[in-house]
C-alpha cells in the first residue's frame, strides 16, 4: 500500500507538471508572429531571419521530445532565445545580461522555469516604465540547491502584491505561480520562488530548486 501510494503521488505530480508547463506561454505565439509580419512588411530581412531562428530554437527546447527535465545549459539557451525575440520586439527599451557559474551546464533542471520569470520582469516591470530598463539573470549552485535570480529595474511591486502573486490571487502572474508550484512539488522546504521588490525601483525573483545529480524517472 505504501509503494502504491508513493507511485500514485508521483503520477499526480507528473500530471500536474505537464498541465502547468502547457499553461506557461500561450500569448507569446501571437505577439511573435505579429512581430515577424511587421518586420517582413518593413523588409527587414536580417531581423526576420534572426527572430525566426530564435523562435524555432525556443520551441525546440520547449518541446524537448516530451522530456520534463533538461540541462541548465539548455534552459539558459531557452531563455536566451526568448530574450532575443523580445529584444527585437522592444527595440531600444530592453537590455539584459545572463550569467551562470561555470560547471553547472550539465546539471538537470525542470524545463521552462526561467522564461516565466523573465516574462514577468518584462511585462510587469520594464513595460510599465516610460524609458524601459534592464534585466539581469544569474544562476548558481549553492550546497544542495540551484539558485536562479532574475532582477529588473522596472516598476516594482508592494509587499501585498508580492503575496498575491505567489498565492495565485492574480491571474496576470499565473506563469510565476506555476513555476513556484513545480519547484515545490519537485523539491524540499527550501524550494520555490521568493520575491524582493521596492515600488519604483524594481523586482528580484529568486528561484530555488533542488539540486539533483540525475533527472527523476517516473514509472
Amino acid at each position: 500500500l505504501i509503494d502504491e501510494n508513493i507511485k500514485e503521488q508521483q503520477n499526480l505530480q507528473k500530471a500536474e507538471m505537464k498541465t502547468l508547463q502547457a499553461q506557461i506561454t500561450p500569448h507569446f505565439l501571437y505577439n511573435t508572429f505579429d512581430t515577424i509580419i511587421w518586420l517582413a512588411e518593413s523588409e527587414k530581412k536580417d531581423a526576420v531571419i534572426k527572430i525566426t531562428r530564435a523562435f524555432s530554437d525556443f520551441f525546440r527546447i520547449s518541446l524537448s521530445k516530451g522530456h520534463e527535465w533538461i540541462t541548465i545549459a539548455q534552459e539558459l539557451d531557452h531563455v536566451r532565445n526568448y530574450l532575443t525575440i523580445q529584444r527585437i520586439r522592444y527595440a531600444d527599451i530592453l537590455d539584459y545580461t545572463l550569467d551562470a557559474d561555470e560547471g553547472i551546464g550539465d546539471i538537470p533542471v525542470l524545463k521552462l522555469v526561467l522564461q516565466p520569470l523573465v516574462e514577468n520582469a518584462i511585462q510587469h516591470g520594464i513595460e510599465m516604465t516610460e524609458s524601459g530598463g534592464s534585466i539581469a539573470i544569474t544562476g548558481a549552485k549553492e550546497v544542495d540547491h540551484l539558485v536562479f535570480r532574475v532582477k529588473d529595474n522596472g516598476h516594482g511591486m508592494s509587499t501585498e502584491r508580492q503575496r498575491e502573486v505567489l498565492a495565485r490571487r492574480d491571474d496576470n502572474h499565473f506563469g510565476l505561480y506555476n513555476v513556484h508550484m513545480r519547484a515545490v512539488l519537485n523539491g524540499d522546504a527550501g524550494c520555490g520562488i521568493t520575491l524582493q521588490s521596492v515600488e519604483g525601483k524594481g523586482t528580484e525573483a529568486i528561484l530555488t530548486l533542488k539540486h539533483l545529480e540525475e533527472a527523476p524517472h517516473y514509472d
